[in-house]
């Protein structure tokens, strides 16, 4: 037996098991996870995803949409405004639209009418259901914002 194999032979054994699962397999699971709606294992999939590559946009884009679903929120509109900041942006043309809504739901109004913004700029059909669902959402938010900051005017006047 030839022994100048063996610590070639001996480091692969060692470090191999560690590497973790690879890439086509997170994928595979992480699709599965989403087609049977389990989006929490389907978020965690393409996380991990996203540690081989860390600057995939599709991968960001799927990791916000599994968030979203789940309710993460705050981590879901992290991913979406990642993958806004992508050169590949344009093949997610409803990252805005979420982005915004994930800022809306954490209450961050002024980001979400911005996102809502950003998002009817950058559509040629004005007239398709989340277009029209992002111009109600902005005045919806404008309304609460003025609400807001007149109960704060009021609220100064009884103290």
């Amino acid at each position: 037996m030839n022994t100048r194999y063996l610590p070639t032979l001996y480091f692969l054994m060692l470090f191999l098991p560690l590497s973790g699962q690879p890439l086509s397999s997170i994928l595979s699971v992480a699709e599965k996870s989403m087609s049977s709606k389990n989006y929490y294992d389907a978020f965690l999939k393409y996380k991990e995803a996203l540690e081989f590559e860390p600057t995939n946009a599709e991968y960001m884009f799927k990791a916000a949409e599994a968030g979203r679903q789940l309710g993460a929120y705050k981590q879901s509109g992290d991913f979406y405004e990642q993958v806004l900041a992508h050169e590949l942006n344009n093949n997610y043309p409803n990252a805005a639209f979420y982005s915004a809504q994930m800022r809306q739901i954490q209450g961050q109004y002024d980001k979400a009418i911005a996102s809502y913004k950003i998002y009817i700029s950058e559509q040629s059909n004005d007239t398709s259901d989340l277009c029209i669902q992002a111009k109600k959402e902005i005045k919806l938010l404008k309304n609460a914002r003025s609400l807001y900051c007149k109960s704060k005017k009021v609220g100064k006047r009884f103290r």
